[in-house]
């Protein structure tokens, strides 16, 4: 798994650098590599929800940082209910 980890790190920072080889770079063929075999797949889906949980904590984390400097709702639950009911009916 930690292969794999590193793997995707360095393709991405390859790729943000335009440094990447292209479909058949180096890195590319390496991280094609680490997915091959009977158990490629199955670190390949730990891999992405991982990545998808980080991505959900740092956008979680924008949102407290903005409602924390005085952003956001004004709106109470309650009025956002009453609101709703008043525009559907």
């Amino acid at each position: 798994m930690r292969q794999l980890v590193q793997g995707l790190r360095a393709t991405a920072t390859a790729r943000g650098q335009g440094r990447a080889g292209g479909r058949n770079g180096p890195l590319s063929a390496r991280v094609r590599q680490l997915f091959r075999g009977p158990g490629g797949q199955q670190q390949l889906y730990p891999a992405q929800n991982t990545l998808a949980q980080i991505r959900r904590g740092r956008l979680l984390a924008h949102v407290q940082l903005y409602k924390s400097l005085g952003g956001g709702w004004s709106l109470t639950d309650a009025e956002w209910k009453d609101e709703a009911k008043g525009k559907g009916g």
